[in-house]
């Protein structure tokens, strides 16, 4: 589908002279699956449109609006007569400014028509006439979530304020007040005296960050209540605040990301405390979070950050320590939040993994992914994602995103990519510093040498300042120390030491470097100059650094409340949603006297014990590490063991546990189940393993008792051993139930059969030296019809009373010319050294247990005896001669110093039996000469052992035939 950027100009071009508009899609408007975009979107971003076309494969065609009000493909320029072809129901549409908006295709028109139930607002405007000048008393609210259709935007609407000139910059809730918090009205109804006519709205999500702005309207004329309609306009921009922008930097995010400036605070992750979050003004540090807290951002209320104390989640916190919640489940590295979404790496357990996104109002939720790339180093700029792509040697790779358009823009290996204006600067594996256009186009090499020693910089580390003026950086040709340089577009900038100590990590606040050594935080002063001379009568420079430190606590809780109590009745509470019932703060008397409210940050995983109707959290108060409880009451019923049937099948075969009605239609003890119900099965009685569950349906037939049917497949099947499952109800709108412990009473099936006595087992047991020298043991069973193919046989030992598994081997057919005889299998399983050994003093303790398996299930064990240590190998040797004598070949050569009595010698015997290792040589022949071992009273196929031994006891052995003339 690629095609030249001749012909896309040339599109363009045709577009942007065109005159007319239509009443549907926009004139010119570029069509890429679900989305369209304005032409001069388009004209400002050219190489964002070549990009676009040069890596939509996943999309049939590409199409455009023409002057003529009609949709041609882009590439053939024939003319869609029918726009179903498209196959989708609505198109979002980028205009000039790349704001949004929704086209529905109308199935009368058979056109796309601007959607008119989405992008709007419904109000409830009460007016009254104060006076005859015009005066106006206006109370405004939007008294439910429904009537807000912020479409193509995502985010939830949870608050609203009101733009007018005459009004104050409140903000208040979506919806009513609820009672059984005592809210109070006021905080759903803004109320103004105003003298100006006009009024529009604007949207705010959980953490207040605008969604959407509607339109300008003019107040009704009329006195009284009135629902009014906004529109969304999107061109409006409402008056600056920093609150309403993510003010971490770029630079701060791909350095883990642990500090950030927010008005007059500064946030922090406190490396002397745990990673928990500090804020300080310069007067006050205090701590508001206990978590391990990275990637920290700042949006409206609210900071984001991945909690390294829980599994790297994703947490969000206000401002003053409240409101701490889950937002995301997934593993998460190099977190950014921008616009609606969360941008994150997701971990799957190992490694670095592909970029996700979740919605910022997101409760305990997984992300969806975007790229499957192996990503790192994200930076996030409006609708593009810019990263380094593992899986491609480290390039710098973007991606819109909604996952299309993922491109190559730079073939370097880089790392610490930071975004200034339209350049990603970025450092090489080598340590040198690089720059690319975000779109690739240009791009070039800016050489960092050391003022104060001339030498090339080898960066390890980088940040660059907000207004990109700046560059601090790590220099590993001079032990990881801070340098600092000015950013501009020279080939050749000239660092200056900041920092005399070693760096990690560095993150920039207003004028202050902080950066890391190990897994300490400091702050590096700004250098000073000492009064004292070099001896060449140059200034020496005063480094010094402040070590951020876990402040002490000049007061101590005296008492304060240990059980906390619910913020609101948990009776039917919302499952998804139970961080509502848990206090912020609760209240203590300090050391001195004083009456205050502490943080509290609670326990958010659903691991919290169930005890029947109860569920219990926990608490650490945050700064004292005190612990605080609360209680939930809200259980479902348990379930009856006698209404639960388990079929325990062996090994990995499909096992079932039956609920109500058993396997073969009876019915079992009755379990007062109702339709919704979600039965769960565990392996232990903490719950530690989910095997299965099923949610109990209404039956087919009528007269039918409520059932569920719960079956365990692969890894989730019930252990052979087991004696117990554990059984749970949640009902909806309940919490889990207490665990009901079912006991297995019906015998094990499926299990296949290993019969020692119809089996010729060989076991090779190789003896080890005092010096720990030994060979490969081997277990052999000779060809049998007992074995089938796929079967795997498994060798153990028994340790400190334990079986363990030393080895194990997939069976072999043995080849038999006759095809009338049954299949057998052999198998040859080679054991690591020392494996099995054999111990005199612990007769009973001399045996090893076979098993078999197959794809399903494994046999019982069979006990087989571990013989005596035989010699090590001696090699493969070969024995030739004619008449009754013979020579040995490959006899391994001892310097004929050591070949003597008390050292090293060759004997050989003809016939008789593997000797025991360490075994004298009564009975043997010394061979005399090994430079010419000649043996006698050989003949043609008889079987001789050769050992080497050392002090005439028996090393190694060899067993051969003869072969003679």
């Amino acid at each position: 589908m690629k095609k030249t950027k001749t012909f896309v100009a040339s599109i363009v071009l045709a577009a942007m002279i065109s005159s007319s508009v239509s009443a549907a899609l926009p004139y010119g408007a570029v069509i890429i699956g679900d989305k369209a975009y304005d032409i001069n979107y388009i004209a400002k971003n050219a190489s964002r449109l070549n990009d676009i076309l040069n890596n939509s494969t996943n999309f049939k065609d590409i199409y455009y609006v023409d002057t003529s009000d009609t949709v041609k493909s882009l590439f053939s320029g024939t003319t869609v007569s029918d726009l179903t072809k498209l196959e989708v129901s609505s198109i979002t549409y980028y205009d000039l400014n790349g704001n949004k908006k929704v086209y529905a295709f109308d199935t009368n028109s058979k056109n796309f028509n601007e959607d008119a139930t989405s992008s709007t607002v419904e109000a409830e405007i009460t007016v009254t006439s104060l006076g005859s000048g015009g005066i106006k008393f206006v109370r405004v609210r939007i008294p439910e979530t429904s009537r807000i259709n912020v479409k193509p935007y995502n985010l939830d609407a949870k608050y609203f304020k009101v733009y007018n000139n005459n009004n104050s910059d409140l903000i208040k809730k979506v919806g009513k007040p609820e009672s059984s918090t005592g809210e109070s009205e006021d905080a759903y109804v803004i109320n103004m005296t105003t003298t100006d006519p006009y009024i529009r709205l604007q949207l705010l999500s959980s953490d207040k960050m605008p969604i959407a702005t509607t339109e300008s309207k003019q107040l009704p004329l009329v006195d009284g209540k009135h629902t009014v309609t906004f529109k969304l306009d999107n061109y409006f921009k409402p008056p600056t605040d920093n609150n309403f922008t993510n003010v971490n930097g770029l630079g701060n995010l791909n350095n883990n990301g642990l500090t950030i400036q927010n008005g007059e605070w500064t946030y922090y992750s406190n490396s002397a405390d745990g990673g928990g979050i500090y804020r300080s003004n310069g007067i006050v540090d205090e701590k508001i979070c206990n978590d391990n807290a990275k990637y920290l951002n700042i949006l409206g209320d609210y900071i984001y950050y991945s909690n390294y104390s829980d599994g790297q989640k994703i947490y969000k916190i206000r401002k003053d320590g409240t409101g701490r919640r889950i937002v995301c489940t997934d593993q998460a590295s190099y977190v950014a939040v921008s616009g609606e979404y969360i941008y994150y790496s997701y971990h799957s357990g190992t490694g670095v993994g592909n970029i996700k996104k979740v919605n910022r109002n997101a409760n305990k939720s997984v992300g969806t992914a975007i790229t499957s790339d192996e990503a790192e180093y994200l930076v996030v700029d409006k609708d593009v994602i810019y990263y380094v792509n593992k899986y491609q040697g480290n390039t710098i790779y973007s991606v819109h995103t909604d996952g299309t358009y993922r491109s190559k823009i730079s073939k370097d290996s880089a790392k610490f990519i930071t975004l200034v204006g339209d350049k990603i600067y970025y450092v090489t594996d080598s340590g040198q510093l690089k720059w690319i256009s975000k779109n690739g186009g240009s791009f070039g090499t800016i050489n960092v040498s050391n003022g104060s020693t001339g030498k090339d910089a080898v960066i390890s580390a980088m940040n660059i300042t907000d207004d990109g003026k700046y560059m601090y950086y790590s220099d590993a040709s001079d032990g990881n120390k801070i340098y600092r340089a000015p950013l501009v577009d020279y080939l050749r900038i000239s660092g200056d030491k900041y920092s005399d100590d070693y760096t990690n990590f560095i993150n920039i606040v207003g004028d202050k470097i902080y950066y890391t050594k190990g897994s300490s935080m400091l702050i590096a002063n700004e250098p000073k100059i000492s009064p004292n001379k070099d001896s060449y009568g140059r200034s020496i420079y005063i480094y010094s650094s402040t070590p951020v430190a876990k402040p002490k606590q000049s007061l101590k809780i005296i008492s304060y409340d240990k059980i906390a109590v619910p913020t609101k009745n948990a009776v039917g509470a919302d499952l998804s949603n139970l961080e509502e019932y848990l206090p912020d703060k609760v209240t203590a008397v300090m050391s001195d006297n004083s009456v205050r409210e502490l943080l509290v940050n609670w326990n958010l995983n659903s691991g919290s014990k169930n005890n029947g109707a109860v569920i219990n959290y926990t608490g650490t108060i945050v700064g004292y590490g005190t612990k605080v409880a609360l209680t939930l009451s809200m259980a479902s019923e348990s379930i009856p063991a006698a209404s639960v049937e388990v079929i325990n099948n062996a090994g990995l075969l499909d096992d079932k546990v039956f609920v109500g009605v058993g396997e073969k239609g009876n019915i079992l003890a009755n379990a007062n189940l109702q339709a919704g119900d979600v039965i769960r099965v565990y392996r232990d009685p903490y719950k530690a393993e989910l095997l299965g569950q099923d949610i109990v349906l209404p039956p087919l037939s009528s007269g039918r008792p409520l059932s569920a049917t719960i079956i365990l497949r692969r890894n989730k099947t019930i252990t052979d051993d087991a004696r117990y499952v554990y059984v749970t109800r949640t009902s909806p709108n309940t919490n889990e139930s207490e665990v009901v412990p079912v006991e297995i009473t019906r015998e094990i099936g499926g299990r296949p059969t290993f019969d020692k006595n119809n089996l010729s087992i060989n076991v090779i047991n190789y003896g080890t030296l005092e010096n720990g020298l030994t060979e490969n043991d081997i277990v052999e069973i000779a060809p049998t019809t007992q074995l089938q193919q796929g079967d795997i046989v498994h060798v153990y030992k028994e340790v400190e009373g334990n079986r363990i598994k030393i080895g194990s081997q997939m069976v072999e057919i043995e080849p038999d010319p006759n095809p009338f005889n049954p299949k057998k299998y052999k198998v040859s399983i080679i054991l690591p050294a020392g494996s099995i050994e054999y111990d005199a003093s612990k007769p009973l303790s001399n045996k090893i247990f076979l098993t078999r398996s197959n794809q399903f299930a494994e046999s019982d064990a069979i006990e087989v005896a571990i013989p005596k240590g035989i010699p090590l190998t001696l090699g493969n040797l070969t024995i030739l001669g004619a008449g009754i004598d013979a020579v040995v070949y490959n006899l391994p050569m001892i310097p004929n110093e050591a070949y003597n009595d008390t050292q090293y010698q060759y004997y050989y015997m003809i016939g008789g039996s593997m000797p025991d290792l360490g075994a004298g040589v009564d009975g043997w022949t010394l061979i005399g000469n090994q430079s010419d071992p000649r043996i006698s009273g050989v003949t043609n196929g008889t079987t001789v052992y050769v050992v080497q031994t050392y002090n005439k006891q028996i090393l190694k052995c060899s067993k051969t035939i003869a072969q003679m003339q």
